[in-house]
């Protein structure tokens, strides 16, 4: 019954273009997805610097959505495409193949119930089975997978191509957004702190200074916001230094002991740690040695 195998190849090429036609639109809808939610949740991060238990929610909250889509728009339309897992039969293929050829619907599915019906013992089995040969010859000039238009999902393009853009003019002008919130979103369980609208340079060496010395501390500052105060503080107390131009400050620490850890504070902001190497006395300043020759020396 050639005709009719040539209609069950017509179907089954139509289920599998209806899984390719699933995977594209939902391979577009997940990628505009990913990229809306990715820059909701690092945007939210960047301007709300939210505790580490909001952090972890927004995180897990994002992979949760888009494994999901990524599942059920991708993954499981794949493995049906390939016939792993249950799929659509040739019913309810045919049921879809008549809201794209109303002229065929009922045709279709009777064609289908009428040859699986249609058994030896049957009385007029020749007269069915012509039946149903003519009905597939019919059938067949109907091109089945013409229905399922790959162009029509732009229209859902028209939605994921504006995300894009603005992803990619925020990664352009605005890094830091993308950047900074992403990294603190996935590094949830770590304190990060605000980073200061300047930066603080030791101008000083803090190595090799003899016990007892005073040691001047200097410090340069860079930025478009600069502090009206900048403070030192060591193991020996926070000390206002002094300050000599808009851009410098210095301070001395008295004579120092030992070795010493010390930072910059300014407008709430604090520099990274620096430590001071003390260098000890010498304990004996000048000693006078008697020597004794063996006797056989003479």
């Amino acid at each position: 019954m050639e005709p009719f195998e040539h209609l069950l190849n017509q179907i089954d090429a139509f289920i599998r273009k209806y899984y390719k036609n699933e995977m594209l639109k939902g391979g577009i809808l997940f990628l505009g997805v990913l990229l809306l939610s990715y820059l909701i949740v690092a945007s939210l991060e960047y301007f709300g610097r939210f505790a580490s238990a909001v952090r972890a929610f927004l995180f897990f909250s994002f992979l949760a959505t888009n494994l999901f889509l990524l599942v059920k728009y991708l993954i499981i339309p794949s493995l049906k495409l390939i016939s792993f897992g249950k799929r659509i039969d040739r019913y309810q293929a045919a049921k879809i193949i008549g809201t794209f050829f109303p002229q065929v619907s009922d045709r279709l599915l009777n064609t289908l119930q009428l040859n699986d019906n249609l058994t030896n013992h049957d009385v007029n089995y020749e007269l069915i089975r012509a039946s149903v040969v003519q009905r597939a010859q019919n059938l067949s000039v109907v091109p089945f997978v013409n229905g399922i238009d790959f162009r029509k999902n732009l229209k859902y393009a028209k939605f994921v191509v504006p995300i894009m853009l603005v992803f990619i003019l925020i990664s352009l002008a605005f890094p830091k957004l993308i950047s900074q919130g992403t990294d603190r979103i996935v590094h949830y369980n770590q304190e990060f702190k605000i980073e200061a609208p300047f930066d603080f340079i030791l101008t000083t060496p803090v190595a090799g200074i003899e016990e007892g010395q005073d040691v001047p501390v200097a410090v340069k500052l860079k930025g478009n916001e600069l502090p009206e105060k900048v403070y030192l503080v060591s193991s020996q107390g926070k000390f206002l230094m002094n300050r000599k131009s808009k851009i410098a400050s210095f301070y001395i620490l008295k004579n120092l002991k030992e070795n010493t850890m010390f930072h910059f504070e300014a407008n709430g902001f604090s520099s990274d740690e620096y430590s001071l190497s003390v260098v000890p006395k010498s304990a004996i300043g000048r000693f006078q040695a008697t020597i004794h020759y063996p006797s056989y020396l003479g």
